[in-house]
């Protein structure tokens, strides 16, 4: 499902990333962990085609996502389509615009995609109301508690019907309560959905309750 292979970046003169090479199946929950600051970040951004790594043709840099082509390789408009259909991301504070009510938060892949909204609006709904917050939908961020936020941001992630999930901190701005409650809805959504999702995490509650742990130290990975 996801293939990298000899992954760097530095940033100046700070190298980041020191050749990572990573292999994640279909259908695995995995988790990233490490400190502040080792490149967690980084490589989930890499991997969702949000950056790049540094000479990636110098390096051999591969990228594979559903399957063998080299994404490194591909045109930006092409990466574009790739990371709009095949990826959906889920950061830590739920990038919501304020303007725009949670439906609309929700269909803003739609948008991107050029897409026929009343179709995927009919997909929100429904995935709304799995997660009891359907009746939420017309509300603006603003009117909304932090679970629900980040609930919204859960489904935009799903919204295209992306092969894989890419969470940044997905807990970090929540109380218990929620916590336990994404834990649930992240897991239920590899099991209905059949999704692939990786996790950039400090909550070692969520990072144990993963298929398999990675941890980044000094730019490079281990497993736990």
């Amino acid at each position: 499902m996801i293939e990298a292979k000899n992954i760097y970046k530095n940033y100046g003169s700070v190298e980041v990333l020191k050749g990572i090479n990573l292999h994640i199946a279909e259908g695995e929950i995995v988790s990233i962990i490490g400190k502040s600051g080792a490149g967690k970040t980084t490589l989930l951004q890499i991997l969702g085609l949000l950056d790049a790594p540094t000479n990636a043709k110098q390096n051999g840099s591969f990228l594979g996502i559903n399957g063998e082509q080299n994404v490194f390789d591909i045109s930006e408009e092409a990466k574009a389509k790739v990371r709009n259909y095949n990826i959906g991301f889920i950061f830590q504070q739920h990038q919501l615009i304020p303007e725009f009510t949670a439906l609309e938060n929700i269909l803003i892949p739609v948008y991107i995609a050029k897409q026929d909204i009343k179709e995927y609006q009919k997909t929100a709904i429904e995935i709304a109301t799995k997660l009891n917050i359907n009746h939420r939908l017309e509300h603006k961020p603003n009117q909304l508690s932090g679970g629900e936020k980040q609930r919204i941001a859960v489904i935009r992630s799903l919204i295209m019907n992306p092969k894989i999930i890419l969470a940044d901190e997905p807990t970090g701005s929540l109380d218990s309560k929620n916590k336990i409650e994404l834990q649930n809805i992240l897991w239920n959504i590899r099991d209905e959905y059949k999704k692939t999702i990786v996790i950039v995490t400090h909550d070692k509650e969520l990072a144990q309750k993963s298929d398999r742990i990675i941890e980044i130290q000094d730019g490079k990975i281990y497993e736990k």
